[in-house]
């Protein structure tokens, strides 16, 4: 059997990290690249990165540095995109980058789907799945003012990567006609590509996401996790998330997989209704996510089979045990959630550790593989300043509260 090539991770945010770790028991040997040095890809041992020299808007200069890196490490790679950003480089450069590596990705019409939302929500539909109500802007969403719509509302990027460029936060979250007439002015000077949503009612424990490996042979590989908790509360990112088997779910998932073509990796978010009784998309990303090392924790080896598809070898069966329970954490901002929000959901510190267990994986913390999560941790001075202003935070919360 002839030698693997290598791995290109494109992108070293934490997800490449995740991703790395699954990878490397396979015996593959990793490289990576990006714009941002601060990325906790630069500091894994398990990654030699590459730091691409230019700005991301520079698209021609950085497909250019991409392929000399691989030319230069001796052969074809397997690339693997860990960003939106990326999936959108690598789909829209596809010509050029396919001599040098082998990937999975959509085609170009349904990578540029996924990457707007408003188009994402018109597929979701033709796929028999229910959506939220929206309007896209700018023109669509002045009218929202005269709309009979309960508050909060949302207002978030239609083009994620184009939001990026304007904005850190991921979305706005409304609560009256005064701060949505703000928000929109801030929004309207800087890009087009937004849209208004209303928001289906309840908190993170109403989420769902199905993760999806679709193989071209025609296999689709799937699991199902359950939110606990994000940070910032209501519009962020997963912080403590449990194993949740979920055949409806993954069927709604899979119409709109094999529906768009949706090769590679899907993670599809959707989020329960008690009014409706009914489940609703929210919105689909075409790449890894950054609990890839639970769902291998699990039995769901995606990364691996990912790389064994496509270095030739055989893609080895899933042993999943659906029954079996797990818990998978990020610890710092799941920390800033408990400071932020303990009072709001009754959460003592005691009751806040319980729910990390049974821990079965982390984003960043490794004894292996140490330096991301340090380096996390020295970032994180907004953390511990707000603990030294805060030292009744880490008291029981009948005491602190």
């Amino acid at each position: 059997m002839g030698k693997m090539p290598k791995v290109l991770l494109l992108g070293l945010f934490d997800t490449a990290v995740a991703t790395a770790r699954c990878l490397r028991p396979c015996g593959a040997k990793l490289i990576g690249v990006d714009f941002d040095p601060s990325l906790s890809g630069f500091s894994s041992r398990l990654i030699r990165p590459f730091l691409i020299p230019c700005r991301p808007e520079e698209e021609i200069r950085a497909v250019h540095f991409i392929i000399d890196v691989i030319k230069a490490e001796g052969g074809r790679v397997i690339a693997i995109p860990t960003s939106d950003q990326f999936v959108l480089l690598l789909s829209k450069y596809r010509q050029a980058f396919s001599p040098y590596a082998d990937f999975l990705i959509p085609g170009t019409g349904s990578v540029e789907t996924v990457i707007r939302r408003d188009q994402q929500f018109e597929a979701a539909r033709q796929a028999g799945l229910m959506v939220p109500e929206y309007v896209s802007g700018p023109a669509d969403c002045e009218s929202i003012l005269g709309r009979d719509w309960p508050f909060p509302i949302v207002v978030k990027p239609s083009n994620i990567v184009e939001w990026q460029k304007h904005f850190r936060k991921k979305g706005f979250v409304i609560y009256d006609p005064g701060e949505l007439v703000a928000v929109l002015a801030e929004v309207n000077a800087k890009t087009s590509c937004y849209l208004v949503q209303k928001v289906i009612p309840g908190d993170t424990t109403r989420n769902y996401e199905v993760n999806s490996l679709y193989l071209p042979d025609g296999r689709l590989i799937q699991h199902t996790i359950h939110k606990l908790r994000q940070y910032p509360d209501l519009f962020g990112t997963a912080t403590c998330i449990e194993n949740y088997p979920d055949e409806a779910l993954e069927a709604m998932a899979a119409r709109f997989i094999r529906q768009n073509s949706l090769f590679g990796f899907t993670n599809i978010e959707f989020k329960y209704s008690e009014a409706d009784q009914a489940c609703y998309y929210i919105e689909t990303n075409t790449r890894v996510w950054l609990q890839i090392n639970f769902s291998k924790s699990l039995g769901f080896d995606f990364a691996g089979m990912y790389y064994a598809y496509l270095g030739g070898r055989q893609v080895a069966q899933t042993s999943p045990r659906p029954a079996a329970k797990g818990k998978w954490v990020d610890p710092l901002p799941d920390t800033l959630f408990w400071i932020k929000h303990r009072l709001k959901y009754n959460l003592s510190f005691f009751s806040f550790l319980k729910s990390w267990f049974p821990l079965k994986a982390t984003s960043l913390f490794s004894f292996s593989d140490p330096l991301p999560f340090l380096k996390e941790l020295k970032l994180g001075k907004r953390l511990l300043r707000f603990l030294k202003q805060r030292t009744h935070a880490l008291l029981p919360f009948h005491q602190a509260g």
